[in-house]
Formats: structure tokens, sequence, C-alpha cells
């Protein structure tokens, strides 16, 4: 894999401790968003990546 497509695939997928960066919440709080279903991920290992889209959905639909 080349590192351009490497850096899209990065694109849209985030890991979630960086959804908890974003959100400016605990780790446990954007392990909780995850468990509760709110955005689509996927498991590698022991490593929880998240949707980015989904996310930013997610997001979208918390803003007023």
């Amino acid at each position: 894999i080349s590192q351009v497509e490497l850096l899209s695939l990065l694109v849209h997928i985030i890991l979630a401790h960086t959804v908890a960066k974003i959100l400016g919440v605990s780790n446990a709080t954007a392990y909780r968003l995850i468990k509760e279903g709110h955005f689509r991920t996927v498991r590698i290992g022991s490593s929880i990546r998240v949707s980015r889209q989904s996310f930013d959905e997610w997001l979208d639909s918390k803003s007023d």
C-alpha cells in the first residue's frame, strides 16, 4: 500500500482515544459512546477504529 493510499484510509477512520480528544471527554466516555453504538466501528486486535463519517454524522446531529 502506498503512503497516499494509507493517508486516504486514515482520513476515514479514527481511534477511540482520538474521539475523546476531539470531544474533550475522557477515554472512558468515548468508549461508552462507542459501546452504546453511536458510531460504526471495527475492532482490529484490541484496538477499536471508528468510522470518521459516522462520527461526523453523529456530531452534526448533536449541533444546534
